[in-house]
């Protein structure tokens, strides 16, 4: 990968967009619907509903006629006749034997004469439903099972789950030799929702769906066109046993000559009543600072492991060469160090850096240092375990999707072996490797084009997104109340170094469960639900917020310290109109290249030379200011390979434990840094000390920021811009929607401008869905649901989550572990995932359908005109405040920052 230049706009035609392409066409499970038997369905349906408003209409009338002198006589026969009326029975005969004609009279008469029809027309469309439905159900099974014989859709299915793919054989075989025996296998139902994720949606799993960069092209006939461009497959070992296994390697001391030695980034001396002391981590995530004396010797120590960076030459600095004759020396020596690396004052790294990390360099690393020695010996054998890892990884590139659980099996037993000849495990233990390697599928060169012409009024109103969400930032209540911890603990204008701020805040931050919104931005979200409420519906639906509008209220909302923050939104566009393009927007996460830096890396390494365009964090086309901060992302992979990716920004901030490739005149280590109060902005800053200049840490990685290291966590999350802003189906908006007992509840979709914020969606409250009854056929199920579907305006085609109950206005981030923000396509016209919804409703939980924007025929095309779901991934600057309040009021909720803080609180349970 290119290093980041320094004189390159980032103007966004000048950056790359990342793109991520759904595996399979839009229309590939069109030959598996069913729509003569959904067209049927809907048809009864339509019966029903007039057949039920002509019986309300003809019961009312004999009701009347009852009442009536001449009716008397027959009384007990107009009522069995309007009581069969009302439940839909036959009629015909019991009209004859009820009354005289001119009793019930001509107009009557004709009139349950025609509804006795009607009922008739129904039952003849039902007996034709049972029919069709069989065999369409039959021919939509065939269809489905050759859409598993697609070569890149099976070699994906065989790698997500070799288990169904298995199954899946086995069923299509069945289907070859008895087709329409099981039409709807559950091994069938699972391949459909497999299939319906390769075709809906463009998340990145193996070859479900590809990754790629696309570049801004003039002139182009459609706002996005895909190049169609061949794909290209990346292999990666799990990243996570590879980081532990080199971590073990550094401490062994046959490659102490090899190994580097350092004092650990966070290592800080301090003053205190008792002396001098050094504060530093402990070795791995938790986050626990330790101390030690500040002792001449020890910092002779230190001094002398900075100047020689081995364990080797630290030893000879302290006397203890390995020639001398004096093993009581050495011995001493060696304790010392090992203590010190113990406590983690000292740390030690093979010098691989963590964003080059895999099987190939660690092993290729090994065999370069590992001492010559017995081929039995520990080292050989390990180097043996490690090229069995990487000949796996290598194998799987070309590997059948037969073959991914060979492969699996073989990587699990290669990193077992190496773990246990290193002391990792035990005889008996074994690792918990359920995904051993990670199976990419990416598009090299251009993947797709996109006219900035197009583009340009919706970038413009993309913008404002970020100023839309900034009362919404989850961790400003956190934040708040950390500033108000610390300025009680430190004093009013307190300046401390960072290792110091965590040892007496870091436990803290891992507790605090703040939720409740500050004042100020409590006040905004009021004054955005208020705008909402005032906005009406257009025709279609949509609550359409005008740009203007949301540009007087908004514009000013991005406190003036993240001026210079950048966001990536990840959009769909729409159909173009008479008023232009529009598009869906379905996440904004942190910017400075989140998403594209993992793709170039991808692309770069599946090609085997650095062919990406190099990604741009920060402005280098404006003069550089002392007022500026700098942006600096960490290097660290935190032993997952969704954080390796191409270097974005010019500075990282070294962490304990991680291993960089840049100059040391571009790390930052944590003991350089202060945590500031500053009065005037009523907020903590991270400052550089020795330059006065502000940073702002940035996890750029795609691992969830919970799942960080406590130091991490508390450096990006405390200092830093917020790494996941926004997904789609807006939580924080949900209250608004109307609350109806037994029907589902319609969320109105929202728009600014061009840019859909949410997609309109019905809540379904647990136990409210149309289950199946026992032994209820599939034709009665099938048009039920249709009957359900209808009333209450629900698509034919939709993404259904099952939720997880929550409080009342939803948790203030996606919960780390649940499924609920992940949707699954549903379509009620494919018998396979109707199963799904089936299945769904049968849960008793909470259901959320949203509806499909875009559609499936409104993906971009490829130049042979085949379509595929695309979603593209831009970055882009807030706009810029308005004149109503350039400088943004500071978040605290009281003029004393020492006020009294909230309590911890617990999430409710439910609902």
């Amino acid at each position: 990968m290119p290093e980041p230049s320094s004189t390159a706009s980032t103007a966004p035609w000048a950056e790359p967009v990342g793109v991520r392409i759904a595996g399979l066409p839009a229309d590939a499970l069109d030959r598996s619907r069913i729509p003569l038997s959904t067209g049927l369905a809907l048809r009864i349906v339509a019966l029903d509903q007039e057949s039920h408003a002509d019986a309300e209409q003809i019961s009312a009338e004999l009701y009347a006629l009852v009442a009536t002198e001449q009716a008397r006589p027959f009384k007990a026969r107009l009522v069995g006749l309007r009581r069969a009326v009302h439940r839909g029975l036959p009629v015909a005969a019991l009209l004859d034997r009820a009354a005289p004609p001119e009793v019930v009279g001509a107009a009557l008469t004709a009139r349950i004469r025609r509804h006795a029809a009607l009922r008739q027309v129904r039952a003849d469309e039902f007996e034709l439903l049972e029919r069709t439905l069989l065999s369409e159900v039959r021919s939509a099974a065939s269809a489905l099972a050759q859409l598993a014989e697609d070569p890149r859709f099976g070699l994906g299915l065989g790698y997500a789950s070799p288990d169904l793919y298995d199954d899946v054989r086995r069923w299509t075989e069945r289907e070859r030799v008895e087709p329409g025996r099981r039409p709807l296998d559950r091994a069938a139902v699972r391949l459909a929702k497999y299939a319906a994720r390769a075709v809906a949606k463009p998340s990145p799993l193996t070859t479900f769906a590809a990754s790629g960069l696309a570049r801004w092209s003039a002139h182009q006939d459609a706002a996005a066109r895909l190049t169609g461009a061949l794909p290209a497959d990346l292999v990666e070992a799990g990243l996570l046993p590879l980081s532990r296994i080199a971590a073990t390697l550094a401490h062994l001391p046959e490659l102490d000559r090899a190994a580097r030695l350092r004092v650990n980034p966070f290592a800080t001396l301090v003053p205190s009543a008792e002396g001098d002391r050094w504060l530093f981590t402990a070795p791995g995530p938790s986050g626990e600072v330790r101390s030690l004396p500040a002792t001449a010797a020890l910092a002779a120590i230190l001094k002398a492991a900075r100047e020689v960076g081995t364990r080797s030459g630290l030893r000879a600095l302290l006397g203890a060469p390995a020639d001398l004759d004096d093993p009581a020396a050495a011995g001493r020596a060696d304790a010392v160090i090992a203590q010190l690396l113990r406590l983690g004052l000292l740390e030690t790294q093979l010098g691989l850096p963590d964003q080059a990390l895999d099987a190939d360099t660690l092993s290729g690393w090994l065999a370069a240092h590992a001492p010559d020695g017995d081929p039995g010996d520990r080292l050989a054998l390990v180097l043996d375990d490690l090229r069995v890892i990487r000949d796996q990884v290598d194998a799987a590139r070309r590997a059948a999707p037969a073959a991914h659980r060979g492969i699996a099996a073989g990587l699990r037993s290669g990193t077992t072996d190496a773990a246990r000849r290193l002391g990792l495990l035990g005889a008996a233990e074994s690792l918990d490797l359920s995904t051993p390697y990670f199976h990419n599928t990416v598009v090299p060169g251009d993947a797709a084009t996109l006219d900035p012409d197009s583009w340009r009024p919706v970038l413009a109103e993309l913008a404002l997104v970020p100023c839309l969400l900034a009362p919404f930032d989850t961790l400003a209540p956190r934040r708040d109340a950390l500033l108000r911890q610390a300025v009680s603990g430190y004093g009013e204008g307190f300046r401390r170094p960072f290792t110091l701020f965590l040892r007496d805040f870091g436990a803290w931050w891992a507790r605090a469960d703040a939720a409740t919104p500050v004042a100020r931005d409590a006040q905004r979200q009021a004054e955005l639900r208020a705008l909402l409420a005032a906005t009406p519906e257009d025709a279609d639906g949509t609550v359409r917020l005008a740009p203007d509008a949301v540009r007087e209220l908004c514009g000013h909302w991005i406190d003036r310290y993240a001026a210079d923050d950048r966001y990536t939104c990840y959009v769909q566009p729409l159909p173009a109109t008479a008023a232009g393009l529009g598009v869906v927007l379905n996440t904004v996460t942190c910017g400075h290249g989140t998403g594209r830096s993992r793709t170039a890396r991808m692309i770069d390494a599946a090609v085997g030379a650095p062919t990406s365009p190099a990604l741009h964090a920060e402005r280098p086309d404006r003069p550089d200011r002392p007022d500026r901060a700098h942006y600096a992302e960490f290097d660290a992979s935190f032993g997952s390979s969704l954080n390796q990716r191409a270097a974005v920004t010019r500075y990282a901030i070294d962490l304990d434990g991680c291993c960089s490739a840049r100059p040391s005149s571009d790390l930052i280590r944590p003991a350089d840094l202060d945590v500031v109060h500053d009065p005037d902005e009523r907020r903590l800053r991270l400052e550089w000390r020795g330059t006065g200049r502000t940073v702002r840490p940035l996890h750029l990685g795609l691992l969830a920021t919970p799942l960080l290291p406590l130091p991490a966590g508390l450096l990006v999350e405390a200092f830093g811009q917020s790494s996941y802003s926004f997904w789609s189906d807006w939580p924080q908006l949900w209250r608004t929607a109307a609350d109806v007992p037994g029907a589902p509840r319609r969320v109105a979709r929202i728009a600014l401008g061009s840019v859909v914020l949410r997609r309109a969606c019905w809540f379904v409250d647990g136990g409210d869905a149309p289950a199946r009854a026992p032994g209820e056929p599939d034709s009665r199920y099938l048009v039920r649901v249709h009957a359900w579907r209808e009333a209450h305006g629900l698509p034919l085609r939709c993404y259904l989550r099952t939720l997880t109950p929550r409080p009342a206005d939803g948790y203030a981030g996606p919960a780390l572990h649940d499924k609920d923000r992940k949707p699954v396509y549903l379509d009620f016209g494919h018998p396979h995932l109707l199963r799904i919804f089936e299945q769904a409703a049968a849960s008793g939980r909470p259901l959320l359908l949203s509806e499909p924007l875009p559609e499936l025929q409104d993906a971009p095309a490829r130049p042979d005109g085949q379509r595929h779901t695309a979603e593209f991934l831009i970055e882009l600057a807030a706009a810029k405040p308005t004149a109503a309040n350039p400088t943004a009021a500071s978040p605290t909720t009281a003029a004393n920052p020492t006020a009294q803080l909230p309590p911890t609180r617990e999430r409710p349970a439910a609902c």
